[in-house]
């Protein structure tokens, strides 16, 4: 029969459990209102527990000693003192003498000693009274304590303390002792410290001027209402069912708090029963509540809400999160939680959010007691001061960081911009208008000599640079530095492989040392150039596909800031792949310093490829060391010097004499330093290399002399089909010539001999060379 009780009391406990919402707060309603009506019910405990803390109690200690409030806190702190309760427990239920008091003194007194969070244990013990004492009046129930029909006939009460000093033992006090009726009733109330169990008017008894039932930690488990069938602890409103486990044996209490001692506690109880041996009538039951109570004074309610964290600290058990997101920060600043506030509401600080400022601290962090009493006065005054003192205020566009609303990004000059960029889209307008010139006077000898494709080809490399300009006129971010780095980069691989080319055909030319034609047309030069133009799209394609640059800021000031585009290994890569292609370019040019050509091809040429060289080399210094944190308009500026200083110094070399020469009226004729030297209008059309000699032919006035190697057909090679205004080559002439240039062509047997250039002819070292491009 004795554990019918118990086995009654779990079955009950795991029942509340499973019924009961784990992440609701208990005892706290929602309904259609929402999240803003339980904000508001936490609004109100939490100024109900602010006024209690501070000692606004009002009439709270003299009408009661305790006030409860529903308040889940964690007690993973207190799992000792649980454990230390629950042995106790077990030990009293299986001695089955909760009517030794020496024995129930002397175990909660243990309890005190052993356990440092335990501030008091206390035990109570009680019997259910039989029908006679049922029916007695409210007047004749001396420690019976009647509660809406239940009577409870209340035995012994006692408690133990813990002393100040952590050397002196715990003081035991009696609070309550039901004497017996043999026993002289002077004897009874000898002790003024114990006191006397009455009753009142309504059916309660009262033990002092305390009610046994409004006390926190007790509950009547004989209870004639609907409650008392699910077992013991019926009266839920006074604990925590989230913080209980199905295998404690007992309960923990919501936080209250005591007016005696001035502290916020908690109370586990845990009901005890024993039944006499001797009968098992309900009667002949003794049942007792063991109790311990321990501290949470010093934990702190944490406002802001702050997530769990990943690991768990003996901090975080002190934190009461049951408030979480009930902070009055405003909207632009964020919530930081302070520890060594208590229980009290305000115990954080609100500190404006990146990109806000306040106008009136400095540090931008107001105290949150202050913006607590603020945010009250404006619901219940209209106050402004809360959105005129707390209230934080955006910073100026492109700070991250800011004390004021100053502006932190540097200004653009855009009419200045404007300018520059009509002059870049302009030269993209003449350059579309070259090609078209390009091919209108394709014809004529001074571009047909210089392939006209290469030139188109040149024309469109040099429009992509310009277009350099227009990508970088905005503020930067991801499509325009996607934009800056193509037409760089690929106006600069086109245009320059294409002056590159025809350069290195010029080079091969100029190195045959035997009499074989070597055939380079345009079409095989195009065939290389794609590799090259193939290794460019390939690179920027997988870079803008992993990788695209964006905007990033750097300082021009201590505060100002303008955006440009990334640099990375990206581009230092493709970097160092331009440097190689130049120095190649550069190689090819010097090699061919002494070729002469019509019109001066070569010469223009190299000149052009030395500019870019120069060029790109100054302004990357100028943009990576020398001035690398100049302002946006400056940098700007510095783009556009050196596309007009790299591409149209490359137009007008290239592209200048040729226009010039149609201009004058020239551009059909050959050299006049060619017909000087009695160059033949076969040899002028197949571009053969000549040397020149004393009086303008090595062989006298009747022709000119091959070169060793120089026969190269590159009119017939260049690509381009035959005009019909080309003058027919007289095939009988032509070799007569080759007959006359047989004999310079014997081998030379001294050493000396065979280190100079061109050995076989026996002119001066200037050499003419005629090739088409």
């Amino acid at each position: 029969m004795s554990c019918w009780p118990l086995l009654g009391f779990l079955l009950s406990t795991a029942f509340r459990l499973l019924m009961a919402d784990p992440l609701a707060p208990p005892n706290i309603h929602h309904n259609g209102g929402g999240g803003n009506n339980r904000t508001e019910q936490l609004d109100d405990l939490l100024a109900e527990i602010g006024d209690v803390t501070s000692g606004n109690l009002g009439s709270l200690c003299i009408s009661q000693q305790f006030r409860s409030v529903p308040v889940s806190v964690r007690v993973d702190a207190f799992e000792a003192a649980r454990q230390k309760a629950d042995m106790l427990a077990r030990l009293l239920q299986d001695l089955g003498q909760l009517d030794n008091q020496e024995l129930l003194k002397l175990l909660i007194t243990s309890a005190v000693r052993s356990e440092r969070t335990i501030e008091t244990s206390r035990m109570v013990t009680f019997t259910k009274p039989t029908a006679l004492a049922s029916s007695a009046s409210p007047s004749q129930s001396n420690g019976l304590i009647r509660e809406q029909g239940n009577i409870v006939n209340l035995l012994f009460m006692a408690h133990a303390t813990r002393p100040a000093s952590p050397y002196a033992d715990p003081s035991v006090k009696v609070d309550y002792i039901q004497q017996s009726a043999s026993i002289n009733a002077s004897i009874q109330q000898q002790s003024t410290t114990l006191p006397k169990a009455t009753s009142t008017s309504s059916g309660s008894v009262l033990l002092g001027n305390t009610a046994l039932n409004d006390l926190p930690w007790f509950d009547d488990p004989f209870r004639s209402t609907p409650q008392a069938a699910k077992g013991f602890l019926a009266n839920w409103n006074k604990f925590m069912i989230n913080s209980s486990n199905v295998t404690f044996l007992g309960w923990w209490t919501f936080p209250y708090y005591q007016c005696s001692s001035r502290r916020w506690l908690l109370t586990y109880t845990i009901p005890v029963t024993s039944v006499s041996p001797t009968s098992s009538t309900a009667a002949d039951r003794l049942d007792g509540l063991l109790t311990v109570d321990v501290s949470v004074s010093s934990m702190d309610i944490n406002q802001c809400g702050d997530g769990p964290s990943s690991v768990e600290t003996t901090a975080d058990q002190q934190t009461i999160t049951h408030f979480s997101g009930t902070h009055k920060c405003h909207e632009t600043s964020t919530c930081r939680f302070e520890r060594g506030y208590g229980w009290i509401r305000g115990g954080y600080t609100c500190t404006c959010l990146p990109g806000y400022y306040s106008p009136f601290l400095k540090n931008a962090t107001f105290n949150g007691s202050h913006v607590e009493l603020a945010f009250r006065n404006k619901l219940t005054f209209n106050s402004p001061v809360y959105d005129q003192l707390y209230r934080c205020l955006p910073c100026s566009a492109g700070c991250d960081v800011c004390v004021d609303d100053s502006p932190c990004l540097a200004p653009y000059d855009w009419p200045f911009r404007i300018a520059l960029l009509a002059i870049s889209m302009s030269w993209v307008l003449i350059s579309i208008g070259l090609m078209g010139a390009v091919y209108k006077y394709r014809r004529l000898k001074v571009f047909k000599v210089a392939s006209p494709t290469f030139l188109c080809v040149t024309l469109l490399g040099c429009a992509i640079m310009y277009a350099e300009m227009a990508a970088i006129f905005p503020e930067l971010n991801t499509p325009a530095c996607v934009a800056t780095k193509w037409t760089r980069h690929m106006g600069f691989c086109i245009t320059f492989s294409s002056l590159l080319m025809k350069t290195w055909r010029v080079s091969l030319t100029y190195r045959v040392k035997s009499a074989h034609k070597l055939k380079l047309t345009d079409q095989q030069l195009l065939q290389w150039m794609v590799p090259i133009m193939l290794v460019a799209t390939v690179y920027l394609g997988a870079w803008t596909a992993s990788d695209p640059p964006t905007g990033e800021f750097i300082l021009t000031g201590p505060t100002m800031k303008f955006t440009q585009c990334t640099y990375n290994w990206w581009d230092h890569s493709l970097a160092i792949g331009e440097v190689f292609f130049l120095m190649w370019g550069i190689h090819v040019c010097y090699s061919v310093r002494r070729a002469e050509t019509y019109f001066n091809e070569t010469k223009h040429i190299s000149w052009a490829v030395y500019n870019i060289a120069v060029t790109n080399i100054i302004f990357a210094s100028f943009h990576l060391l020398l001035l690398p944190n100049v302002g946006p308009d400056m940098k700007y500026l510095l783009g556009f010097v050196r596309t007009q200083m790299s591409t149209t110094v490359t137009i007008a070399l290239v592209f200048g004499p040729k226009f010039y020469l149609v201009a004058v009226g020239r551009g059909d004729e050959h050299d006049a330093r060619t017909k000087a030297r009695g160059v033949t209008a076969s040899f002028s059309l197949n571009g053969l290399s000549l040397a020149s000699g004393m009086g303008g032919s090595c062989a006298g006035a009747g022709g000119g002399v091959l070169v060793g190697g120089g026969m190269t057909e590159n009119l017939e090679n260049s690509g381009n089909p035959p005009e019909p205004d080309d003058q027919p080559v007289d095939l009988y002439r032509e070799n007569e010539e080759l007959k006359y240039g047989i004999p310079f062509l014997a081998p030379i047997k001294t050493k000396a001999q065979r280190q100079k250039p061109y050995f076989h002819i026996k002119c001066r070292r200037t050499i003419f060379f005629v090739v088409f491009f």
